[in-house]
């Protein structure tokens, strides 16, 4: 559909389709899907850059620049609790996950969103909000 009518939508879904794709043996568009993502994660202004670029170097099978960019990404604070959810079990981080440094990264990312939900916790205990 997104190709059908042009539409410029859920590019970030762009590794999940190339991963589909791939296992499917469809190479030539699993390409287009992952260069796509490539560009997009490139030219992400959030704090999941870094993140996306982990999975996308995940996908190539690059694991040290995987795990350099995940590494990055793990210094950054305030992301969705989705993500502890997700992190580990997504199939575009199986090329790392065997990846020495990769559960120890997993347990800093956890870690750093506690601290946050317990900071926020807090502020609002405080202020009687809850």
């Amino acid at each position: 559909i997104r190709e059908a009518y042009n539409l410029n939508m859920f590019v970030g879904e762009n590794a999940k389709i190339a991963l589909v794709l791939s296992k499917l043996g469809i190479r030539d568009k699993s390409e287009k899907y992952i260069k796509g993502y490539r560009n997009y994660a490139e030219n992400d202004k959030t704090i999941y850059k870094y993140l996306s670029l982990a999975a996308y170097y995940s996908f190539m099978n690059e694991k040290e620049k995987a795990i350099e960019n995940l590494r990055t990404f793990s210094q950054q604070d305030n992301y969705f609790y989705w993500l502890i959810l997700f992190l580990e079990p997504d199939p575009l981080m199986d090329n790392i996950r065997d990846h020495p440094e990769f559960p120890e990264i997993l347990e800093d990312i956890e870690s750093k969103f506690m601290d946050y939900h317990d900071r926020i916790k807090d502020s609002l205990q405080e202020e009687g909000l809850i």
